[in-house]
């Protein structure tokens, strides 16, 4: 992740991170409540508490060092890439095509907006974290017993996603399709508590 995205440490904040932090400096001024903060005040186009609420401490920790928030962003993209290499190792069961699945989603051109944009990168990548974690636990519960506890802990992550960038509430399209997918396993939908 470090090599893919070495130039990112010669960057600077663009108008989006100059913008929240603006927001966060009239918070202060403002004497708003967390309530106002993160779901009344500027909620015109994303509602992601989530995220403000881990990066509002970033703002504070890291000021205008950009570089802290350039390893943060390329940290939870490597998160992310590892956690896709479990969720392909799920599917497919093959390690290194599941490896190399981890290292394209890691280099790939396509995700660079997701991790360079700095003001959106935590929603965004914070996002796609508690997706993947949802959708590993839901498939790990459809191969295996199909447990009320793997369903809670993947709908709890899917909402934890949501809350991070709305996004992802696509997923819930995906479920049926899962179903599909395992629906030669006999009593798929047999909820066993234990």
């Amino acid at each position: 992740g470090l090599l893919t995205f070495w130039k990112l440490f010669f960057t600077y904040f663009q108008q989006d991170e100059w913008a929240i932090f603006g927001n966060y400096i009239y918070w202060e001024k403002a004497g708003l409540s967390w309530w106002d903060r993160l779901f009344i005040y500027e909620q015109g186009t994303h509602v992601a508490p989530l995220s403000n609420i881990f990066f509002y401490p970033q703002f504070k920790l890291f000021s205008l060092h950009f570089g802290y928030y350039a390893f943060v962003n390329i940290l939870i993209h490597v998160l992310n890439a590892y956690l896709l290499y479990i969720l392909a190792l799920l599917f497919i069961k093959n390690k290194k095509i599941s490896i190399l699945t981890g290292i394209f989603f890691l280099v790939n051109s396509v995700i660079q907006q997701a991790v360079t944009w700095t003001g959106t990168s935590l929603g965004t990548t914070g996002s796609v974290t508690f997706l993947l974690l949802s959708f590993i636990f839901l498939t790990k519960n459809l191969i295996g017993k199909n447990q009320i506890k793997g369903w809670l802990i993947a709908s709890f992550c899917w909402i934890l996603s949501i809350l991070f960038k709305e996004t992802s509430v696509f997923f819930i399209l995906v479920i049926p399709l899962l179903w599909l997918l395992y629906s030669s396993n006999k009593n798929i939908w047999r909820f066993e508590c234990g």
